[in-house]
């Protein structure tokens, strides 16, 4: 079996000052930083030029609906770097905490994705959408926990994320967020549990890149 195509999940956002307080709780702090990790420009170009098994992909990411209080909403494209032009991968992500120390992640796809192209540059092109506009993919939410000073940690949980890429049943996400990057392991296994797509030896490496 040969990796097919990589399926970088993710992922990546911004910072959102959340409510009106003058000074943020440690949740809401931790929040923001998780945000402030997830956003920006990063490739896998480092991980492909030592791996021939993982393509070079860009990864780019911003806050959008900065004025709304229930999270953090983050706009993401996911391109090969050969064609940044013409990303494979337009998703929203509603970043959010629910319990203490609890990160959730939904997503969320956009009603015409070819409208929003290029939008990480400018966030208000988005500023006509909003969220009842979008369509959630059920089951498919990261869920993220911090692991230590320096990481977040998490992935989807079960098999809830339905997939029909390349005879997939089902999807999964890994995920490692830090100061420097993102780690994804995304994958799709058919019904009886066997890898039919993404990397089959860890995962993407996704390095922030100064934009």
């Amino acid at each position: 079996m040969t990796q097919l195509r990589p399926i970088g999940w993710l992922l990546v956002i911004g910072f959102l000052v959340i409510g009106c307080q003058s000074k943020p709780t440690k949740p809401e702090a931790e929040l923001q930083l998780l945000g402030h990790w997830l956003t920006g420009m990063f490739d896998s170009s480092s991980q492909a030029q030592t791996d021939g098994s993982f393509f070079n992909i860009r990864l780019v990411a911003a806050t959008i609906w900065r004025e709304r209080e229930d999270g953090i909403w983050i706009y993401l494209e996911q391109a090969s770097s050969e064609n940044t032009n013409k990303p494979y991968r337009q998703r929203v992500y509603h970043i959010y905490e629910p319990e203490r120390g609890q990160y959730v992640s939904d997503v969320y796809t956009l009603p015409d994705p070819d409208t929003a192209i290029g939008s990480w540059r400018h966030p208000d092109m988005l500023d006509e959408f909003g969220p009842g506009d979008l369509r959630i993919r059920a089951g498919c939410s990261v869920y993220l926990q911090r692991q230590s000073p320096l990481e977040f940690v998490g992935g989807t949980r079960g098999n809830s994320c339905a997939s029909n890429l390349d005879e997939a049943s089902y999807a999964t996400s890994v995920v490692l967020v830090t100061a420097t990057g993102i780690n994804s392991w995304d994958r799709g296994f058919n019904a009886i549990g066997e890898q039919v797509w993404g990397a089959l030896t860890g995962p993407y490496e996704f390095r922030r890149q100064e934009q």
